[in-house]
């Protein structure tokens, strides 16, 4: 069926004791229903660069197609990126920033598409620490001695002190007092 009015006529066909009748008739108006959708899915305390996170969008209506459709809404694909237009789909943040993307139904028999429905995600650092192994003490005028530290990120480490009156440390660590 499609939208529109439809209009019942109740009639009686007689007999040889009745006369034919028509009641009349009663219109009624079909309209496409309306349909909701929503995301479903739980999203990380602290989205960061890096992270995927699947999102689910489902219709309120049993008539809906059954993979709503999921873009970004004005974000740069540098910041995040998806990997289908379906739900379920892999959103993908890719740098600090924010990350807007938004779940829709399509029109269908019966139903009316359903408004937008957004979901924004503040995307932030990855965390990283510092491993430094604690050099032993040294004497005035020894040699200068090295020192190792690495970050959990793999990035460079700059070595620098806040006393240079005591000591002194080169960009690549070698202590010298």
């Amino acid at each position: 069926a499609v939208p529109g009015d439809c209009t019942v006529i109740v009639s009686k066909a007689g007999d040889d004791s009745y006369f034919p009748i028509t009641s009349g008739q009663v219109t009624l108006s079909f309209l496409n229903a309306p349909q909701q959708v929503q995301f479903t899915n739980d999203l990380p305390r602290s989205p960061q660069v890096g992270d995927t996170i699947t999102l689910v969008s489902k219709s309120d209506s049993p008539a809906a197609a059954p993979n709503p459709y999921i873009n970004l809404w004005l974000t740069p694909t540098s910041t995040c990126s998806l990997n289908s237009y379906q739900s379920p789909a892999v959103l993908t943040l890719k740098a600090v920033g924010t990350c807007r993307v938004f779940t829709k139904s399509l029109a269908a028999r019966g139903l009316v598409a359903s408004p937008n429905v957004f979901l924004t995600i503040a995307v932030g650092y990855r965390t990283q620490s510092i491993t430094f192994d604690q050099p032993l003490p040294m004497k005035l005028g020894e040699p200068d001695r090295e020192t190792k530290a690495t970050a959990s990120s793999g990035l460079g480490i700059a070595f620098n002190t806040s006393t240079p009156d005591v000591c002194a440390i080169s960009s690549t660590g070698y202590l010298s007092a």
